[in-house]
């Protein structure tokens, strides 16, 4: 790779592409785009991050075999930790961790460390192997399957226009799997509709509650589907 040259990778477009010099077009929005918005750092943030970095060397030091340094890490109460855990067994290759992080049952960061980490994996080589193995913890169905591969690998233009996508959607917002609501709600308010986050009716939506918690916003949504169906109608 040549001194200023890059990878640069695609979920809907071309996939991996490069080494190449960059876009400047892209580099002029980007730069116009953080010097508008600033940079705000979290220096909690940051500081538990350093902490349960520290605490995680120290685990793997004394740890007999570095998966059980790992699942320690996962099953921490700290906020940063158990998401420390899920990238490194991401890192490791070790699919078994990032795919249960996807399903966690109640804390909401360890879902968000296993979708990124997740999306991560798809992105390599072997991929595939990872869909496997998280799509066979998860005990999912066909359908299961086919929104897990689009949370993780993205929609094309196409698809965030398809009622028959916006009704899959719809209705995996009351999958069994919280994974699937998970990323079911994610697709909808950061690909499909985006408006809707500002919607009170719409949003914020909590996978990890009781389904008589989570009714009113199902139902909202599907009223909602309808109008989303008819605007992707429109020439």
């Amino acid at each position: 790779m040549a001194t200023g040259e890059g990878l640069f990778w695609t979920s809907t477009g071309a996939g991996l592409m490069g080494p190449q010099k960059p876009d400047e077009k892209s580099q002029r929005q980007a730069s116009a785009y953080y010097a508008r918005t600033g940079i705000f750092p979290n220096a909690d943030a940051a500081k538990a991050m350093l902490t349960a970095i520290d605490a995680a060397s120290k685990r793997l030091a004394a740890a007999a075999t570095v998966p059980a340094a790992i699942s320690e890490l996962i099953q921490d109460e700290s906020p940063a930790a158990p998401c420390l855990g899920v990238y490194t067994a991401a890192a490791l290759g070790e699919f078994g961790p990032v795919a249960d992080a996807l399903n966690d049952p109640k804390r909401f960061l360890v879902r968000q460390a296993g979708r990124q980490a997740a999306r991560e994996l798809v992105a390599l080589p072997g991929g595939d192997d990872f869909f496997k193995t998280a799509a066979k913890k998860l005990r999912l169905d066909e359908d299961g399957e086919k929104l897990l591969a689009a949370g993780l690998r993205g929609l094309t233009a196409r698809q965030k226009t398809s009622a028959e996508i916006i009704d899959l959607l719809v209705k995996k917002l009351d999958a069994d799997e919280v994974a699937v609501r998970d990323l079911a709600y994610d697709l909808l308010v950061f690909q499909i509709d985006p408006t809707a986050r500002d919607n009170k009716a719409l949003s914020p939506f909590d996978a990890a509650a009781p389904a008589e918690a989570r009714a009113p916003l199902v139902a909202a949504w599907k009223a909602h589907a309808v109008n989303l169906k008819k605007k992707g109608q429109e020439p």
